[in-house]
């Protein structure tokens, strides 16, 4: 029975926090329940997605099929075969790859919450180099183990702001966040909301393991990349940049990974132009 009034109670917190939500803007309320409709579509359509082998008769390199030796994380977890362990989904390390690899041989500060065996952060000082700082974050005390010449371990709770707030005037400087931590949705949330925007410009945020298809951590990013989008057309045909537009550049959705990408300077406006002489007929330019 206690159970079941938790429940009720979890949902009556939630339906609570929708109506608080609406209430505060209905316009836009009304027009993210409008979105309903087309989100529930798109995802109806990739439910039942016919897959037509004939598209991937191409010679071109495709994620997961490029050779290993390109890869310097791919190549380093294979020749991992004893000593501290590291647990990898394979198709994360092409991804890493794509996104990390501007950092190799900068100073660079990398946070990652979850140490687990410790592994993955000897991994990471190999591939970014001597002038990398690694920031272990993990709730269990005896990973404080694993500290060594550039790499720092803290202990506490990813779900706890609190700690995050001290966290951050310890470690000013952040370029990289991976969170692969307790994987709840609750507290990648929270981690994203704290980290992302204490992180240095040019920065990449990645969470991990974000599984299922209705995670309500990637229903939370799919709301962030909304604003992406936001347009106010200008007289002059420029479209003045919002906050969120000038400090984020990217967001990329992979099989159970979301990354972040920081603008690498301020975004103050997106403009337009038309270069040539020759139109439709019937443009008027």
């Amino acid at each position: 029975m206690k159970g079941k009034q938790g429940s009720i109670w979890s949902k009556a917190k939630l339906f609570s926090k929708v109506l608080g939500n609406f209430m505060k803007d209905p316009k836009r309320g009304m027009a993210i329940l409008k979105g309903l409709g087309d989100s529930m579509q798109g995802y109806k359509n990739s439910e039942t997605w016919n897959l037509n082998p004939a598209t991937f008769q191409s010679s071109a390199p495709v994620n997961g099929n490029l050779d290993k030796t390109s890869n310097p994380l791919q190549a380093y977890f294979d020749a991992n075969t004893t000593g501290r362990g590291i647990w990898k989904w394979l198709h994360y390390f092409d991804i890493y790859h794509e996104h990390f690899k501007k950092f190799i041989g900068q100073e660079v500060h990398i946070v990652e919450i979850g140490v687990f065996s410790g592994g993955s952060l000897r991994m990471w000082k190999n591939y970014f180099g001597d002038k990398c700082h690694i920031y272990g974050v993990d709730i269990e005390k005896d990973c404080k183990v694993y500290e060594e010449d550039n790499v720092k371990i803290i202990i506490g709770d990813q779900s706890d702001r609190k700690f995050w707030q001290q966290f951050k005037k310890d470690f000013p400087v952040i370029d990289i966040v991976i969170d692969d931590g307790s994987h709840y949705s609750d507290h990648q949330i929270i981690t994203l909301e704290e980290l992302l925007p204490h992180m240095r410009s040019g920065g990449v945020f990645v969470c991990e393991d974000v599984h299922k298809h209705l995670n309500r951590f990637n229903f939370y990013v799919n709301g962030l990349s909304l604003n992406l989008h936001t347009f106010d057309e200008q007289p002059n045909g420029e479209i003045k940049s919002t906050s969120f537009q000038s400090a984020i550049s990217s967001i990329h959705l992979y099989p159970y990974v979301t990354v972040i990408n920081k603008s690498p300077h301020v975004v103050e406006k997106f403009s337009t132009e038309r270069h040539g002489t020759e139109w439709r007929p019937y443009q008027q330019v």
